[in-house]
């Protein structure tokens, strides 16, 4: 049986063309940093370190805290994913509202934390650790969300006490399935490839 020029053509796409990766888990993000106001203390950084602070633990204490509502703090998961869970630290008596953004320029509301949220009561106080994954033991399900695509995040306090604190946000995901620049780039390359081939397979 013959075979035609254009399915071989379409072989040879396939094979030239790579396969992005698509398993999910922890994301490292590439920086985090102040996109708005001015923290009392802490670092920025600090919330994407991989440490998250005990429960109940000092909201000053290996945090990046502030007073007032003006701070936003945000974090560059390095290129697109899809993303499905985030694990947060925050100072538990306050709430907090968390963006997401694909052009870091026009952000939409992923989830807010309210007051109420999370297992560490108001008094005494301290940093309380919740999770949009149903599978993990600091699951909230008020803070549940569908996956989205994105590259940014963004976290802000909204209410509380007026002293707020965010020991660390955790994103989980996979890579988004929109083609990279390099992808392409190869798939460019060889759809003009494609006169040459109908030429060699004629």
């Amino acid at each position: 049986m013959q075979i035609s020029w254009k399915y071989k053509c379409i072989v040879a796409l396939i094979i030239l063309v790579p396969s992005l990766p698509v398993s999910a888990g922890l994301i490292t993000p590439s920086s985090a940093t102040v996109a708005a106001g001015t923290l009392t203390g802490g670092d920025a950084a600090w919330i994407i370190d991989g440490y998250v602070p005990p429960e109940k633990g000092y909201w000053q204490t290996d945090t990046a805290y502030w007073s007032g509502t003006s701070v936003i703090l945000q974090v560059d998961l390095g290129a697109r994913y899809k993303l499905e869970d985030v694990l947060v630290s925050v100072d538990n008596n306050d709430a907090y509202l968390v963006q997401y953004s694909i052009d870091g320029l026009s952000f939409s509301n992923l989830f807010s934390i309210a007051v109420s949220d999370g297992e560490i009561p108001v008094s005494p106080g301290g940093m309380d650790t919740m999770s949009s994954d149903s599978a993990n033991p600091e699951y909230v399900p008020s803070i549940d969300f569908s996956a989205v695509d994105t590259r940014y995040l963004r976290i802000s306090a909204t209410g509380g006490d007026n002293y707020y604190s965010v020991g660390e946000i955790q994103a989980f995901g996979a890579p988004s399935s929109i083609p990279e620049p390099t992808a392409l780039l190869l798939f460019g390359s060889a759809l003009l490839l494609l006169p040459w081939a109908r030429r060699l397979y004629n």
